[in-house]
C-alpha cells in the first residue's frame, strides 16, 4: 500500500506521455527489500505517469545472495514484460559472501552486460540507479549524449562497510 507521500508524487506527476525513458538499476521486483521497491515504484510512477519503460536489471538475489530462480542459472539475458514494462534481465556476478572482492565482481559484471543494453535502447532520458555504482556507470556510458541522471538510494561504500569490508576500501 503506497504512503501518502507516495500518493502525493503520484498525483502530482506531470504527463510523460511520449517519452522513453530507461531506468538501469541492479535490484528490481520481485526482490523485496533493499533498493528494489524503491525502484519498482519509480518505474511504476513513471509507466502510470504515460512513459513508456525500458528497464535493464539483474537477476534477483538479494538480500540472499543466492539466485533461487532456476530460470536465472543459466544464460546471459531475458527479455520480460511486467505490468506494462519492457525489462532485460542480465546475469551479473552473484557473490557467496559480500565481500569486497565479491562486490566489484557484481559491479564489474553487471556494467559490463547493462552499459550495451542502455546503448541499444532508444529512450530518450536514461536513469541510473544506486548503490550500485556499475547501474550508474553503465547508464552514463550508455546514454550516448542523450538526457541522463542519477537516483541515489544509497552508497556502495556504506553497503560495503555494513557487511565488514570496512576500512580503505570502504572509505574509498
Amino acid at each position: 500500500m503506497p504512503t501518502r507521500v507516495e500518493r502525493a508524487i503520484r498525483l502530482s506527476a506531470d504527463d510523460l506521455s511520449g517519452l522513453q525513458v530507461c531506468v538501469v538499476a541492479c535490484h528490481y521486483a520481485p526482490e523485496t527489500s533493499g533498493s528494489a521497491p524503491y525502484n519498482t515504484f519509480l518505474v511504476d510512477s513513471l509507466r502510470d505517469a504515460g512513459a513508456a519503460i525500458d528497464v535493464i536489471c539483474g537477476v534477483p538475489h538479494y538480500p540472499q545472495w543466492k539466485v533461487q530462480d532456476p530460470k536465472y542459472r543459466r544464460g546471459v539475458w531475458w527479455k520480460e514484460t511486467d505490468t506494462g514494462v519492457s525489462m532485460t534481465r542480465v546475469r551479473h556476478a552473484v557473490p557467496a559472501t559480500a565481500d569486497t572482492v565479491g562486490r566489484l565482481r557484481l559491479e564489474s559484471s553487471f556494467l559490463a552486460l547493462a552499459a550495451p543494453l542502455v546503448a541499444r535502447s532508444r529512450a530518450d532520458v536514461v536513469i541510473g540507479v544506486t548503490p550500485l555504482l556499475g547501474a550508474a556507470v553503465a547508464a552514463r556510458i550508455g546514454s550516448r549524449g542523450r538526457p541522463f541522471g542519477v537516483v541515489v538510494h544509497d552508497l556502495m561504500s556504506n553497503a560495503a562497510a555494513q557487511s565488514g569490508a570496512g576500512g580503505a576500501v570502504a572509505r574509498a
